[in-house]
């Protein structure tokens, strides 16, 4: 299949079809360029009829935290949550930093009160 086709489903499915079949070829050659210009394909035909959009702070609290195999808490989606929003760190940061706070805020350093992102540092 042309790799400049993808204008309707069929196209696309087509063209997942053909990306399998390609296996994986060494770098360098037509069969890598062909594999390449599919996928280039499929990734604008996918932006524009399955857009996924910015995930929430919570939505990445939760992908990080099934990542490590870690179960995390109300307080500890709030905290991530805030960090990422507050100071739009990547993600590794955001998740040691919220790990940090959660100590703190167990051990009584901090404490956490009602309203939006309110603490008592002691």
């Amino acid at each position: 299949m042309p790799t400049d086709t993808i204008r309707k489903e069929a196209d696309y499915d087509a063209a997942l079809a053909e990306i399998d079949l390609m296996g994986d070829p060494a770098r360098g050659t037509s069969e890598f360029e062909r594999l390449d210009r599919q996928v280039d394909q499929v990734e604008a035909y996918e932006a524009e009829h399955y857009p996924m959009g910015t995930p929430t702070a919570e939505a990445v609290a939760e992908y990080e935290a099934e990542k490590r195999g870690i179960v995390l808490s109300p307080l500890d989606y709030a905290l991530f949550a805030g960090i990422m929003a507050a100071d739009a760190k990547p993600t590794e940061l955001a998740v040691q930093e919220a790990t940090e706070w959660r100590r703190e805020v167990q051990s009584g350093k901090i404490v956490l009160k009602e309203g939006k992102h309110h603490a008592d540092f002691r």
